[in-house]
């Protein structure tokens, strides 16, 4: 085979150009791969601080107000439930004015663990 292509350059060349095109392609498709990786990493941080910036105006704006309306100070089950309700939908308004689909990023059916985490976290930071 060695003595084929050293005796035929025109076979060299081509075998040449193949190898340099196999190795380029293997290349670009390992950069291209690395490329969506971080930009569907990107639109995932984006969908996980969307939910946050979501259940801490939720937090600010109804849940506070609610407490202080309630005799005991906390919420019943149907203020709980209108919490969740507008923390999702501002949720996904954050996530499309940045760009990102949150039901795609975030999956649709885990939305509301997002929201849950999200939550929690707040009310560790509380207290």
């Amino acid at each position: 085979m060695g003595e084929f292509l050293s005796s035929n350059p025109e076979m060299l060349g081509r075998a040449l150009e193949l190898v340099v095109v196999v190795v380029g392609s293997l290349w670009a498709c390992g950069k291209s791969t690395a490329f969506y990786r971080g930009v569907q990493g990107k639109r995932y941080e984006k969908a996980v601080r969307a939910v946050e910036a979501a259940v801490e105006a939720v937090a600010r704006d109804f849940v506070a107000d609610a407490k202080a309306a309630s005799s005991d100070g906390k919420l019943t089950k149907t203020e709980i439930s209108a919490a969740l309700t507008k923390a999702k939908a501002k949720a996904h308004q954050f996530a499309m004015n940045d760009g990102v689909v949150l039901g795609r990023e975030l999956g649709d059916k885990y939305v509301d663990l997002a929201i849950a985490k999200a939550v929690e976290r707040l009310k560790g930071r509380a207290a």
